[in-house]
This record gives C-alpha cells, structure tokens and sequence, in this order.
C-alpha cells in the first residue's frame, strides 16, 4: 500500500496513484484528498467548480464562501469517486459470498416504487451527478428493480465493465446515448417495465424524433438550456416521470465510510398533467427545483457542477468600453493614486503552463495573461494594483502593463476601490 504523501509533498499523480487503488484503506484516500493543496485541486479542475458556484450564487454568498464551497465540491467529487470504485468492489465480494446487499441508503420506499411501476409502463425516473448518484442504480437493482441508466460514451463504457464484473450489478443496464438507437432501447426499457435513470444535467439527446430537445430555463436565476428528452419520452410513453436527489447528511469536507445509515431518498412525482411545449418546460422547472433545494442545503454534494458550463448560457452585459475609454479611466486611477483590483463577483482565475487564465462568469468567455504577466494577474487578485506598484517594475514593462489593464477594464473585469468608482456602464450589469 502507498504511503499517503505529507502537505507539502503530495502531487496530482500521487494523488491520482492513491484515488485509483479501489482496494486502498479509506483513511489513505481520505488523508490524500484532504491534505491535497489548491494548487494540486486546481489542476484537476477547481476552477470549474469555482465558475459554476460563482455563476449561481453571485452576489447572494460572500465571494470567499463560495470559492470555500468549490474547494469542499471538489474534494468531495474526489472522495466519492474512489468510495464508488471501493464500494463496487465490496459489492460484488458479498453477491459471491451470498451475503445480504451492500446498500448505500436505508428504508427504500419499495411500496411506492412498486406503486409507480404497477401500470406496467416503466418509471422515468430523473436525477442529477449530485450526492451519492452513483449508487441509485446499484441500491434499486441490488432491491431487485430491473434498472436501464442512460449515461455517456465515456460512463457507459466504465458502467458495461462494472456490470460484467458484478453479480450483484446484474439488473443494471448500461445504455450509451451516443450510440446509434439510444432512443429505442430507452422506450424498449419502458416497456419491459423497468426503472430508466436519466441524468438531467448530462446528456440526454432528443428521443422523440421532433427535433425538439432542448429549452431554457434557469438554476438561482442563471441561464441554462437542458435536454427535456425526459420529460418528453415519459409522455410519449404514458410512463410515470419522477425526480430524485440522492444527497446525504454529510457536509464536511470529504464523506467518510459508507451511508449505510443514511435515509434514502423519495421519488418526488412530476405531476403529468398537460402536454406541449408549456408542459414540458413547467416539468423541467419543477425537476430544476427539486435541485435548487437539495443545493442550498448541501452545496459540496453539488458534483454537476463540475460540467455545469455545459448547460450554461451567457448572462446579459453590456457591450465593452471602447479602447480609449478604458485607458483614459485607468490612467485617471492610478494618477489619483487608487488601486485596481479584479472584479472577483465576476472573474475566476485558472493557472495554466503559459501563464493564467481569467473566466468571466457573466459571458463565459476568457482572457489569457502570459506567464510574464503572472505578477500583475496575482496583484490584481490579492493586493491590488496603484501607481507605487507599476512604479517598482522594470521602465520597460510599464507601458505595456497599462495596455493589459486597460484590456481588462475594457472588458468589465476591473473594480476600484472606494477612491475613485470604476466607469459606469450603461445597461444592466450581470455581477451587479
């Protein structure tokens, strides 16, 4: 077994060398995952957490709690991701032992899933990369419901190995949905009566041959178009549409041990009450809903946001301030001696080999800093940016640094402090 790396030593291929031995003692993966710096998380992805976070909560949660709550998400879709892996395992040691069903949740409405399936026309049953997703399938077909889980190329292929490995998997059906027929096999699904797990902030695609598969609604008031294939296919099929938001009462940074104990979650009915267009997008907000709520109460369990600029769409905002406008507002800064700083309710910034990269979370778009302007990018994020600071770089370098910032506050990524107000802008302002 590898020793777990101290703080200060520990990488993101040691890291990855303890979060790929399933068989690893837990306190090992745990220690890793949470001894493992920002740096290190940052090269995994902490920025997309971060962006998603940042998108959602805005200016409702103080800017450090929401990079706190992306750091804990991130830490948190590490550790789960190995427990998954370790739990697969032991899942499939007790079904050759004989040995009762591993479940990760406790007192399973079986009555009420034997209720929404009696009709005989399956259960479209939605969910979301939140909580302990990765166990709705093997806690349903381990409680001896037949289950197809629609997923990507990617997942499909890890799923169709972890099935085939698996006697206690063996009700589980993996289903590709890039695979040519996708579609087909979901309503053939249906129609053996089977539980259809679709993921809605995955990919989902059209499967009612009209064309029509996306809409756009909105998460905390955030832009998104998702694909409404499930509540469309639950119409066509006169099959019950459910949401479920597997989370567990574990908060802390990492979860430990499996949630043998934890309370399983309800099936919340989606009412199919109409059809059309207004139907399906009224479905949606109430499947969107149910996620909003799970969201406020545990933030880090939120692991789709990891992928959320998928769905994501840009905020309004204002076109940006023309070249001489911006250069005339940062001279006029730094000349009545204020600081700049970036607009962090705005800005999320990634290290990258050439240097940084700022997303602007309004537009989704990004601007690259190369690694010579690594200083300017670190002032701007912590300590800020004044005359004294451009005065104590090399003569050669000040003209262009100003260049740079004007760049920036041409774009709206820029504030000020309380000396002198950044431009106003004309229109409304998506961090505002």
């Amino acid at each position: 077994m590898m020793p777990v790396a101290t703080h200060k030593e520990i990488t993101v291929a040691a890291l990855a060398e303890v979060l790929a031995n399933a068989d690893a003692a837990e306190q090992d993966a745990y220690s890793a995952v949470s001894m493992a710096s920002e740096p290190v998380l940052e090269g995994l992805g902490l920025s997309l957490f971060e962006t998603a976070f940042l998108a959602v909560y805005r200016d409702r949660v103080p800017r450090q709690a929401i990079h706190l709550r992306a750091v804990q998400a991130m830490r948190r879709w590490l550790m789960t991701g190995w427990q998954w892996r370790a739990d697969a395992g032991r899942m499939r040691r007790a079904a050759a032992a004989g040995e009762p069903p591993r479940l990760m949740y406790r007192d399973w409405d079986r009555d009420r899933l034997e209720r929404l399936l009696a009709p005989g026309r399956g259960l479209v049953l939605c969910s979301f990369h939140f909580g302990a997703y990765r166990h709705l399938s093997s806690d349903l077909a381990q409680l001896g419901f037949p289950i197809t889980t629609a997923m990507d190329r990617a997942g499909a292929a890890t799923g169709f190995a972890s099935v085939h490995e698996n006697d206690a998997l063996r009700l589980v059906t993996p289903l590709d949905l890039e695979q040519p027929g996708a579609p087909r096999r979901m309503k053939a699904a249906l129609e053996r009566n089977e539980i259809l797990l679709l993921f809605v902030d995955g990919a989902l695609g059209r499967v009612d041959g009209t064309g029509r598969g996306s809409i756009d609604v909105e998460l905390f008031g955030c832009p998104i178009r998702v694909r409404t294939g499930a509540v469309r296919l639950a119409a066509m099929c006169d099959a019950p549409l459910a949401v479920v938001i597997p989370s567990v009462p574990n908060e802390g940074d990492v979860p430990t041990g499996p949630g043998e104990g934890t309370p399983a979650p309800t099936p919340e009915v989606v009412p199919m009450t109409g059809r059309g267009e207004a139907f399906v997008a009224e479905s949606m907000r109430v499947i969107l809903r149910a996620l909003e709520r799970e969201i406020e109460r545990y933030p880090s369990q939120w692991e789709g946001a990891r992928q959320f600029n998928r769905l994501r769409l840009p905020m309004e905002v204002t076109a940006p301030l023309d070249a001489a406008a911006a250069q005339a507002w940062i001279t006029g800064q730094l000349d009545a001696n204020g600081a700049l700083l970036a607009d962090r309710r705005c800005v999320v910034q990634t290290s990258v080999a050439s240097g940084v990269v700022w997303t602007d979370v309004r537009t989704m778009s990004t601007i690259s800093l190369p690694t010579h302007r690594g200083r300017l990018a670190r002032a701007l994020m912590t300590t800020g940016v004044d005359a004294e600071w451009i005065d104590r770089q090399p003569a050669d370098e000040r003209a262009a640094l100003t260049e740079t910032l004007a760049a920036l506050a041409a774009r709206s990524l820029l504030t000020a402090n309380e000396r002198t107000e950044a431009p106003e802008l004309v229109g409304e302002h998506a961090c505002d």
